[in-house]
């Protein structure tokens, strides 16, 4: 039999080299099998979902992307974009009470549906804008908590103004009756406008002061009793003209 050589030696594995080989093949054919057999998960935390807005002139996706918590962005005060929209549904005027009448205007009178209504018609009022759907499941969550404030806020000359995104009229005006939303909607016919305001999910509200400047956006639907805490916030900065 012929004497190995100390080249033969060499590239002839050992028996630990050969284990070492087997063992790290099979961790790698586990692995593989588990990502096969479960997928990573979807990026899936607590709170509200946001549906991604697309580049101009395309059709808003449906995909969620769910943020741990709604973000609420600080920023320097800046003018609101200005626009032009279509009535959808005019709502019910919420006047305020004999009590805070000459304290506070009443809110602007909106067009009735089909008309078109400017954002600066509403100048000298604080205005909520929320950006919505009626097939985006945090927009449903949070709008009874909207039109509470509406209601409780209309008395200090704020007005809620919703902005319908990507919906149909039919479907729209379902959810209004379902959730008994009675402050002013308009239709939203493309994405331009959302982009202006920064909006990259949907729920998302903007609160523009009197003066037509934008003092806090909130990304994210206003969730539970946090959330109702930090609307309320919101609108008390609103109304005295201070950041967030």
């Amino acid at each position: 039999m012929p004497v190995p050589t100390e080249r033969t030696l060499r590239r002839r594995p050992t028996a630990r080299s050969v284990a070492v080989m087997w063992a790290v093949a099979g961790i790698a054919a586990i692995g593989a099998g588990l990502l096969w057999l479960r997928p990573p998960a979807r990026v899936s935390m607590s709170g509200g979902s946001a549906a991604v807005i697309g580049a101009p002139g395309t059709a808003f996706p449906r995909t969620a992307v769910q943020p741990r918590r709604p973000a609420a962005h600080n920023f320097t005060p800046v003018p609101a974009p200005p626009f032009t929209l279509t009535v959808l549904s005019a709502g019910a005027a919420h006047r305020p009470s004999a009590a805070t009448q000459a304290a506070s205007p009443a809110p602007s009178v909106i067009p009735r549906a089909g008309a078109p209504l400017a954002l600066a018609a509403l100048r000298g009022h604080p205005v909520v804008i929320n950006f919505w759907a009626s097939w985006c499941a945090p927009c449903r969550a949070e709008m009874p908590m909207l039109v509470k404030a509406s209601h409780a806020y209309a008395a200090r000359g704020v007005v809620v103004l919703g902005l319908d995104v990507d919906d149909t009229p039919q479907d729209a005006r379902r959810f209004l009756v379902d959730y008994g939303v009675d402050y002013p909607i308009v239709t939203v016919p493309n994405d331009r406008l959302p982009r202006a305001y920064g909006v990259i999910g949907l729920p998302t509200t903007v609160f523009v002061d009197a003066a037509g400047m934008i003092r806090a956006r909130q990304v994210g639907q206003f969730d539970g009793p946090e959330g109702e805490r930090t609307l309320t916030r919101d609108l008390d900065a609103l109304v005295s003209g201070a950041a967030r």
